[in-house]
């Protein structure tokens, strides 16, 4: 599924499925993930494959990210392991996907 969120989330534990938030999402050292991440800030720690979409990424020192990166800015840290694409984009948080309700409608 999709988890959509207004603020910032810290994930410390294993998911799998898209994130969309508002704010700032860090994925920690002990962090898994699968999916795509939409969010205006993302921290990498952990492990991610999948898509990152956001206007600041930032990949720490014991980052493992397998997928592309949509970005604004982009900071790598010496350790950290991309194998992925990268390209700049001015909003990478717009090209998420619509959402749709239950009921066929979109939000």
């Amino acid at each position: 599924g999709t988890l959509v969120s207004s603020g910032d989330l810290a994930i410390d534990g294993n998911v799998k499925g898209d994130i969309r938030a508002k704010g700032h999402v860090t994925i920690n050292q002990a962090g898994r993930f699968a999916g795509n991440l939409y969010a205006e800030q993302i921290t990498v720690r952990g492990n991610v494959e999948g898509g990152v979409f956001a206007k600041t990424v930032h990949l720490g020192s014991t980052c493992r990210l397998k997928g592309d990166i949509l970005h604004a800015q982009l900071a790598i840290e010496e350790g950290a392991s991309f194998d992925g694409n990268c390209r700049h984009a001015e909003n990478p948080a717009s090209k998420a996907p619509e959402l749709k309700t239950g009921n066929g409608t979109q939000t």
